[in-house]
């Protein structure tokens, strides 16, 4: 016999319904309950709407058909690199080199 027996389904559905009342991700909970990858929850899901033991998913909504997704709280801001700028005496050094804003300045053909 290939695939689960409808047993399997249903306790998909109890595991997703319960992740939705939570606010959690509710496919990645299936996966998280079953140690399967992610997009084996995503089948199993499908499947288990297609049985008839969940809802059809709602067009746009996404994160298991919650109208607002779950505020994630950002994580601490890490520092780039301080990159110091040039000194100086490099800036007035710059200033007879051509560059991407100073077109090189041609001599002008002796007649």
């Amino acid at each position: 016999m290939r695939g689960h027996p409808p047993e399997h389904y249903a306790q998909v559905a109890e595991v997703y319904d319960e992740a939705l009342e939570a606010g959690d991700p509710p496919t990645q909970a299936v996966a998280e309950a079953f140690a399967v990858p992610y997009t084996t929850a995503a089948r199993w899901v499908r499947r288990t709407r297609a049985l008839g033991l969940l809802p059809p998913p709602k067009p746009g909504l996404p994160h298991g058909n919650r109208l607002h997704p779950v505020p994630r709280t950002p994580g601490p801001t890490i520092p780039g690199p301080t990159i110091p700028g040039p000194t100086p005496a490099a800036r007035e050094d710059s200033d007879s080199m051509p560059g991407p804003h100073r077109p090189m300045q041609r001599p002008t053909p002796e007649v």
